[in-house]
């Protein structure tokens, strides 16, 4: 199964026993299985996300090898509160990640401070094999999202509780919210400033 430009394949429940091939600008989606993965430049995969559940987090499974291309291709996930999409490598099969750009969607949950130390896998197996040197999940990576929200990354790790050991899988662990840009906070300076001044005006 080839994907074309600007399509997206939706895999919900059911199955592909072949290939599947994402070519530039194309995405394959869902939660069910497909067999080996190869992410061209420019291609998308989207675990766990469907067109019918948007909102449901879920695993998408691959009973083959999954590789991506360069930095251009993109694994993307939804992050939320306790639970995200995930990656199931099944069987011993590998993941080539090969400079992959990950993208994380937390537009359903808004992270506060309480939530520092939180984990989520977000690939089950296949991290071991790999070769960790030239990619951006190597082990300790900070990674930072679109919104300013920062997690570190644990390659070929296992999640037990809130523990962090030695294993298959990919975890973040969620470091920090934003911290306030210098424009913010000169504004609010002025902002109390000028309602200083305002009020010694009033008082006159």
């Amino acid at each position: 199964v080839s994907t074309a430009a600007d399509s997206i394949l939706s895999v919900e429940g059911g199955g592909i026993n072949g290939l599947a091939t994402i070519t530039s600008a194309g995405t394959v989606q869902g939660n069910g299985s497909v067999g080996a993965v190869s992410v061209s430049a420019g291609g998308t995969l989207a675990p766990g996300k469907t067109t019918s559940t948007a909102t449901v987090y879920d695993t998408l499974t691959a009973n083959g090898n999954v590789s991506f291309a360069d930095e251009t291709s993109i694994f993307s996930l939804r992050i939320g509160q306790t639970d995200n999409d995930k990656l199931t490598i099944a069987g011993g099969n590998s993941l080539e990640l090969n400079k992959v750009t990950l993208s994380l969607d937390l537009s359903t949950y808004a992270f506060t401070t309480e939530d520092i130390g939180r984990k989520f896998t977000i690939v089950i197996g296949g991290a071991s094999g790999t070769g960790i040197g030239n990619n951006a999940f190597n082990q300790g990576t900070l990674y930072t999202a679109n919104n300013g929200n920062q997690f570190q990354i644990y390659y070929a790790a296992a999640l037990s509780g809130d523990t962090v050991t030695t294993g298959n899988d990919i975890v973040l662990e969620f470091l920090a919210v934003p911290e306030p840009s210098t424009w913010g906070l000169i504004a609010t300076g002025f902002g109390m400033l000028l309602g200083a001044t305002r009020l010694r005006r009033n008082r006159r």
